[in-house]
């Protein structure tokens, strides 16, 4: 792999950004100001297509490369970072790491482009992390395939134009999960009446998708039929760890307006920067921060080693989102009452961090992931 240099990477990015002017200002996460203006921004800049290769119009960053760029844009902007990451990774990127090249040729310039959205549909009304009990299926018809079931909790989903859909193909008494992509246009599938997007949020929407006898060409399946965990974990793996470099760059920020604010804030005749006890909580938010920015940069160093990130994945979210909502919790606490009538509101960190505890896995479903690891590594020995 290319020598890593993290400093040119987030000069490119921030030089990118201020070539551009700026992220429009949407302290208040208005959803159709993110839409109409900062989403056509993302892909005019290129980050969109960081994840895809250069010889299918995008970037081709490393996983590495990839939380560097994400973690700089998040401590701008923190929902144009998620969008990227949803739209990157558990969206997007399957079709680069296990489509067909038609389907490549198809859709991966448009995704890097920003032309398309994509959006990922795992999570049904019965279940969350429990792949194993999928209702949704998709049943052989001659050429195609005919898909039923409803998918809820997909971020962007009313925004989005394609779907990666995992559903179950009978085989014998079983069913075999296979991912699909299906574009929203397709006639068989239509919004659910779960959608929202309520403003001052991470996620600029979040909805469902409902599929009757939804037709779909046997060309459109990703991979191979029962593969779709090869699909999925590979996307949600990063997916995972990116999710925490947003965070990492989140709490940078907001450990940035702590100190600024401890600087100037002045209590008992000076400021309160001046004081222990703020001190103490600045150390350790810096100190929460950095640590989590390591296991973040471990885990995409192991991805792109080409290994499992399951658990340094799993380690790097638990970790980080704990974290932020520590940060948030005390940044509230740094600004007083001056945190909820800033502009951006200082409570907003906290909350993000809590929404990052649930999005891709929660915390409890992170440390079962890692405790299954060290109970088999010991034993192994």
């Amino acid at each position: 792999m290319k020598s890593l240099d993290e400093t040119q990477i987030r000069e490119e990015i921030l030089q990118k950004i201020k070539s551009h002017g700026k992220f429009p200002d949407n302290h208040g996460r208005d959803v159709a100001v993110f839409w109409e203006k900062t989403w056509p921004m993302l892909g005019e800049l290129g980050f969109l297509g960081f994840l895809i290769s250069k010889e299918n119009g995008g970037r081709g960053y490393s996983a590495q490369e990839y939380v560097i760029a994400l973690e700089t844009i998040a401590g701008l902007d923190p929902m144009a970072a998620y969008v990227i990451n949803e739209h990157s990774t558990i969206g997007g990127l399957g079709v680069s790491t296990t489509g067909s090249q038609l389907q490549k040729d198809k859709y991966l310039d448009k995704l890097a482009t920003g032309k398309i959205l994509a959006g990922f549909g795992l999570t049904e009304p019965g279940h969350g992390s429990d792949v194993t009990s999928l209702k949704t299926t998709a049943v052989k018809d001659g050429g195609n395939y005919l898909i039923n079931g409803k998918k809820i909790h997909i971020s962007l989903a009313e925004q989005a134009d394609i779907f990666t859909v995992v559903a179950g193909v009978p085989a014998d008494e079983k069913n075999l999960n296979t991912a699909f992509l299906i574009e929203k246009a397709n006639p068989g599938l239509r919004m659910g009446e779960e959608n929202s997007s309520p403003e001052g949020y991470l996620i600029p929407g979040a909805g469902s998708i409902e599929m009757d006898n939804c037709v779909v060409g046997a060309d459109m399946m990703l991979g191979e039929v029962g593969k779709a965990g090869k699909v999925s974990r590979g996307v949600l793996e990063i997916g995972r760890f990116g999710l925490a470099s947003i965070y990492v760059g989140n709490s940078q920020t907001a450990l940035n307006l702590c100190v600024q604010y401890a600087h100037k804030r002045n209590q008992f005749g000076k400021p309160i920067s001046n004081y222990q006890a703020i001190q103490f909580k600045l150390a350790d938010m810096r100190v929460g921060i950095q640590a989590a920015r390591l296991l973040v940069r471990d885990a995409a160093r192991i991805y792109d080693e080409g290994k499992s990130t399951i658990e340094s994945g799993a380690m790097a979210k638990l970790f980080t989102t704990e974290m932020a909502r520590n940060v948030g919790i005390e940044a509230i606490q740094i600004h007083g009452g001056h945190s909820y009538l800033a502009d951006p509101p200082i409570d907003w960190f906290m909350r993000d961090a809590k929404m990052g505890e649930i999005l891709g896995g929660t915390s409890e479903v992170m440390r079962m992931l890692i405790s299954r690891k060290v109970l088999a590594s010991q034993e192994e020995s």
